[in-house]
């Protein structure tokens, strides 16, 4: 995720015009991918490499609605009912979608924006910690590498908290946004911050199991010649018995459904009060209704 987000903010500084000083970003409330401690030094990292203040705000958990939960409903209507062999049908079907565009990155790929480092990257140049219990704030704020954090939007300044993700005594921000461009870049100069020239390494692709290799291999022949280039070689997977094979050679197993525990006494459903029995000749409510017209 921090590779993607930084592929997103270069092209956003190489754009022409482009001049903001504040970054505002609006994020789920999901503690793995959106607050841990790595992405909160990330966004650290941005107050110190550009931007003068960097603002989160996480929505409350519930049915927000956001926009991206959205644009994968819109996705799933899209490609239900289709084939898709290759992720570049995933974008064709995601850039018939108004206000959507879409893009796929292959790992390993030369115009990859997969890192991996950043593990070891951002803890060396934003050592600090979150305190325990941070991830029941819901707005946090950083300036030049310091994070001030509060449970709400409206919750006053003063019962806000701050801590620095900086090494200790480091206060220079220029000096500290050179260090960590030079090391990250190659270079002090925002022209040449590109994902090409990130020093980090390339993110090695993932190599499917015996498992997966076995059921593509059963799959294999439905997939179209063009598209099969995309996929690991299978000729020499072991496919085995086939599933009808697998299904008839199985033993039924049938599994008793468990009893019922007795339900303690009193707890089943209550009988209907005497006390609240409607009054002999009272209306239904459905008297109240004519039919339409």
């Amino acid at each position: 995720m921090c590779s993607l987000r930084l592929n997103f903010h270069l092209k956003k500084w190489q754009e022409p015009g482009f001049d903001s000083d504040v970054l505002i970003v609006v994020l789920d409330n999901c503690v793995g991918q959106n607050k841990s401690q790595n992405v909160l030094k990330f966004f650290a990292m941005l107050s110190v490499l550009k931007y003068k203040k960097v603002v989160l705000f996480y929505l409350i958990p519930g049915h927000s609605h956001m926009i991206a939960d959205r644009v994968v409903a819109w996705l799933k209507n899209k490609i239900k009912t289709t084939n898709i062999y290759h992720p570049h049908g995933v974008v064709e079907k995601a850039n018939s979608i108004n206000t959507v565009e879409a893009k796929f990155f292959s790992v390993g790929g030369g115009d990859t924006p997969f890192c991996s480092g950043w593990r070891t990257f951002l803890p060396k140049h934003f050592p600090g910690q979150m305190p325990g219990g941070y991830t029941g704030n819901y707005m946090f704020e950083f300036d030049a590498g310091v994070c001030t954090y509060r449970q709400l939007a409206t919750t006053p300044d003063a019962e806000a908290q701050q801590v620095s993700l900086l090494p200790a005594g480091w206060r220079a921000e220029r000096v500290r946004g050179d260090l960590i461009s030079r090391e990250l870049f190659g270079s002090t100069d925002p022209k040449e911050w590109t994902m090409q020239n990130v020093t980090l390494p390339n993110a090695a692709p993932k190599e499917m199991t015996a498992k997966k290799l076995k059921s593509l291999a059963k799959k294999y022949c439905t997939i179209p010649v063009e598209y099969r280039s995309y996929y690991p070689d299978v000729t020499d997977v072991d496919v085995g018995t086939s599933d009808e094979e697998e299904g008839a050679a199985a033993v039924p197993v049938i599994k008793k459904r468990p009893k019922r525990k007795a339900m303690a006494q009193g707890a089943a459903k209550p009988k209907r009060s005497k006390k609240y029995a409607l009054a002999k000749g009272t209306r239904s409510i459905m008297s109240f209704f004519s039919p339409l017209q």
